[in-house]
């Protein structure tokens, strides 16, 4: 871990947080930009019981203007939510809006 971790993980779970709580409160987050990794515990709108999601393997992909989020391996607490990240999620590219590309950046 290097000495610049520690910021760029602080940096790094502000953004995560920012676009997540449109679909309800981070409850727990724990990032690792090293290992490229992240937990969350989320309670989602509606929802009376949160859950967890868990990314083992991620790919930050800068093409000209655009950063794309590649997401290899990730899992959920819930059943249903594994089947649509299979479905929707899991290898493909998801371009950064343009109001979280500074973050991004800030922790390539």
């Amino acid at each position: 871990m290097g000495i610049l971790d520690g910021p760029k993980n602080i940096i790094a779970e502000q953004a995560v947080k920012s676009y997540l709580n449109k679909y309800g409160e981070v409850k727990k987050l724990d990032i690792n930009l090293s290992k490229r990794t992240f937990n969350a515990e989320l309670l989602l709108k509606g929802e009376v019981q949160p859950f967890t999601l868990s990314v083992s393997s991620m790919e930050i992909i800068e093409d000209r203007d655009d950063i794309f989020i590649k997401v290899t391996r990730m899992t959920a607490s819930r059943e249903w939510v594994n089947m649509i990240l299979k479905d929707f999620v899991i290898g493909k590219k998801f371009s950064v809006p343009e109001q979280y590309k500074s973050y991004v950046k800030m922790i390539m």
